[in-house]
């Protein structure tokens, strides 16, 4: 009998809090896994050119690029921006960006990017946090991120 009173409360706190901290609904948005760009067509986006910096070498210090190629998210039409999913992800801890557009070699340097710390879930064991990207710079100009609870994004407006 004393076995069994021990196990509803064990057990209903278990049910309780099984949910929490688990950030089963937030994405980390340090890490960009797509860029939208607005008011570009979809021929000058087809290909690009994406290079990382040494973070605050103001692009002279290269560490690593690659090319991406199509992407192109959904069936957006021409007044909506254009979803490109990335080939690799990009880590805005480590790097400062450089996206380069295939067809008209228009350079977009992105950099100096904020983080912020925000609360995810918070629970009866304590809150669970994911990082989320708040603002970034586009050739020298202050944007603000795209960002929730299920990602950032990048927009790179023409």
């Amino acid at each position: 009998m004393k076995t069994t009173t021990m196990i509803y409360p064990v057990f209903a706190f278990v049910t309780m809090t099984s949910g929490c901290c688990c950030k089963k609904e937030c994405v980390e948005s340090d890490v960009i896994y797509k860029i939208d760009f607005q008011n570009f067509n979809y021929a000058e986006i087809d290909t690009l050119l994406i290079t990382n910096y040494v973070k605050g070498s103001n692009f002279i210090t290269k560490a690593d690029s690659f090319y991406n190629y199509g992407g192109l998210v959904g069936q957006n039409t021409s007044s909506e921006p254009k979803a490109i999913n990335l080939s690799r992800e990009l880590d805005v801890n480590k790097y400062d960006w450089q996206i380069k557009l295939g067809n008209t070699q228009t350079k977009y340097n992105i950099s100096d990017f904020l983080v912020s710390k925000e609360v995810c879930t918070t629970c009866i064991t304590g809150n669970d946090y994911y990082n989320k990207l708040t603002a970034y710079k586009i050739n020298g100009v202050t944007q603000t991120a795209h960002s929730s609870k299920g990602g950032g994004n990048i927009t790179i407006t023409k």
